[in-house]
């Protein structure tokens, strides 16, 4: 069968002239012994040609005969050349684990067939180069037509001589080679090395190939890996740049993804799209520690509870596009299946960027706080354009002194917490295009801490939500208008040390201050330290302060100035207050005109 053969029939015409129906005679008996002459190679299915199928899968293994030598493995005491045979289908069985501690070498054409439970482990000192061609490929197949009939070929060699073209191994994985690891058709264990290309894989009890953390993929490109009961492949993330990408194929395995180990990455390296979803295997973290870029269209799954947590020596970069998103989710499409992007980095090559993250908010990953499927812990990150989805915790989280560098165009949608849960100072960054829906707290959650700087707090789709304690205003903040705050009980802004706030509405779009409930008294209301010209209030409605006092010791009132402080308040609604409409206190000095005051507990304007 190895033997190419020519079947063409050879028609001899004279040079004399031949009539028409001569000529039609002869060409139908032409085509007659053509096509008689052409029939499927028995030996090959569905081969439409008048040659034989190398290597292709559907074909049958070939068959041991007399003509086959048995390698006795002990004989391998030095460098080696398998050497093809021409006039044999299959040129040599090993019924043993053939140990290769030297250069082998197998030429192109060589049919080399593995008894049940054979293998071939290549060591520290050896290597195997098997150089095939599309016309003759190299063939490791089991003795028997039988899915993991034989174990595999391991790798523990780094060598460079490590190199497998148009390759073909049938039938193995039923076993490890190297004591005691996944099994695969073909393994590259320890700091093993191997490039492959141009090759098929199939048939195997467990992976198609492996590729332990350490391991190295040289070249790999247009491969085939099918059929087989695990992964076709599993392999470390450092190598995962080694991938070709959508030119290899992988079909009809049981678990039809890439499997990718978990552990710190500590090579930089672009992460690229493939045919198939990568999935990254266990309850575990993949912590990155270099710069690591994913290529628009990538795929990633997760298994429960596992995720990406970004250290400070590195940062994660996933930029899509609006046809080939990146994706992020749970093997399972269930909310806190996985923990989801964690960033502690401050590299500004932190960017999600037309990516798709759901079902992620499992638990934390730096140590130790709320559950989101994006969270910010110490650096800094741009979000745009982006989906995040089906979240068990919050969407977004960006602690305190953290940087969102940039944030447009998004949609957070179905977390079991807030969309976005950050730092009063980053909310400058929130546009009005975003948009946030089904949320069970919807709502852009704000803590308590210290503004110390300059923004502006746009009009967003949904409302702010401050918590309760009191937010102190440092810088110059400005509310645009349309806005609308909401303010958790016992919470409220103090302006001091040099800041100013203002708030600026129109008559058709007022700035709404009101508390969580609409409860007299319920939030503290703003109070004022500063004496600045750009302490403006106009067009706003405030209601339900009027607590308690933000600054020491006895001032309640939705609008409190106090120690020498200045305020302008004008053609605002001021309702509801648990203590005054607006108050003065201390020298301070308020300029008030056009207002309505509704259900002020101790009365409109005060003492």
């Amino acid at each position: 069968m190895k033997q190419q053969k020519s079947f063409a029939p050879q028609l001899q015409f004279s040079k004399a002239t031949v009539n028409f129906s001569q000529f039609f005679s002869i060409l139908i008996v032409g085509c007659l012994l053509f096509t008689a002459a052409c029939k499927t190679d028995p030996d090959c299915p569905g081969d439409p040609e008048c040659v034989t199928c190398p290597g292709d899968p559907s074909c049958p293994p070939e068959t041991v005969d007399a003509s086959t030598i048995n390698f006795n493995c002990s004989d391998l005491n030095g460098d080696f050349t398998f050497e093809n045979n021409p006039d044999a289908a299959v040129d040599y069985l090993i019924d043993c684990t053939l140990n290769i501690d030297f250069d082998v070498v197998v030429e192109p054409g060589t049919v080399i067939a593995f008894a049940e439970g054979a293998s071939i482990a290549i060591k520290d000192d050896g290597s195997l180069k098997a150089l095939g061609t599309a016309a003759e490929p190299i063939v490791f197949q089991g003795e028997e037509d039988a899915k993991g009939y034989w174990k595999g070929i391991g790798i523990q060699s780094n060598s460079l001589k490590n190199q497998f073209d148009h390759v073909r191994v049938y039938n193995a994985g039923s076993n490890y080679v190297f004591c005691c690891n996944n099994y695969a058709s073909i393994a590259v264990e320890n700091t093993g090395r191997l490039d492959i290309s141009n090759s098929i894989l199939d048939g195997g009890a467990g992976h198609g190939l492996v590729v332990e953390f350490d391991g190295v993929l040289g070249n790999y490109a247009n491969n085939t890996i099918s059929n087989h009961d695990l992964n076709p492949m599993y392999i470390s993330p450092q190598q995962l740049s080694a991938l070709d990408g959508v030119t290899s194929t992988y079909t009809d395995n049981i678990d039809n993804t890439i499997g990718v180990y978990t552990g710190t990455v500590t090579i930089a390296q672009t992460w690229p799209k493939n045919t198939i979803p990568y999935k990254l295997i266990g309850a575990y973290v993949t912590y990155i520690e270099t710069n690591i870029t994913v290529a628009a269209g990538a795929d990633f799954t997760f298994e429960e509870d596992g995720g990406i947590g970004v250290r400070t020596d590195g940062s994660f970069k996933a930029v899509g596009t609006g046809v080939e998103p990146i994706k992020f989710r749970g093997e399972e499409p269930a909310k806190g299946y996985w923990k989801g992007i964690h960033y502690d980095s401050n590299s500004l090559n932190n960017q999600l960027a037309f990516v798709e993250v759901s079902d992620a908010g499992s638990g934390y990953i730096f140590c130790c706080g709320e559950a989101a499927s994006v969270r910010v812990e110490s650096g800094r990150l741009s979000l745009t354009n982006s989906t995040l989805s089906n979240g068990a915790g919050y969407g977004l989280i960006v602690l305190n002194d953290q940087v969102l560098e940039n944030f447009a165009n998004n949609s957070i949608n179905t977390h079991d917490e807030a969309p976005i849960y950050m730092t009063p100072e980053q909310l400058g960054k929130i546009d009005g295009a975003s948009t946030f829906t089904g949320n069970l707290d919807n709502y852009i959650r704000a803590w308590d801490t210290t503004v110390d700087i300059s923004q502006t707090w746009g009009k967003t789709t949904i409302p702010y939500k401050f918590d309760g304690g009191n937010t102190y205003i440092e810088a110059d903040v400005q509310v645009a208008a349309g806005a609308e705050l909401v303010f958790q009980e016992d919470a409220g802004f103090g302006v001091r040390n040099g800041g100013s706030f203002k708030a600026v509405g129109t008559t058709t779009e007022t700035i709404t201050f009101r508390g969580d409930e609409p409860i007299n008294g319920y939030w503290n209301g703003i109070h004022y330290n500063t004496n600045s010209t750009d302490n403006l209030l106009s067009f706003i409605s405030i209601s339900d302060g009027g607590n308690s006092y933000v600054f020491c010791c006895s001032a309640q009132a939705n609008v409190n100035v106090e120690n020498e402080a200045s305020a302008t308040v004008t053609n605002s609604s001021i309702s509801n207050s648990g203590g005054w409409g607006i108050e003065t206190q201390s020298g301070g000095n308020v300029t008030q005109s056009g207002n309505t005051f509704t259900n002020n507990t101790l009365g409109d304007v005060g003492p």
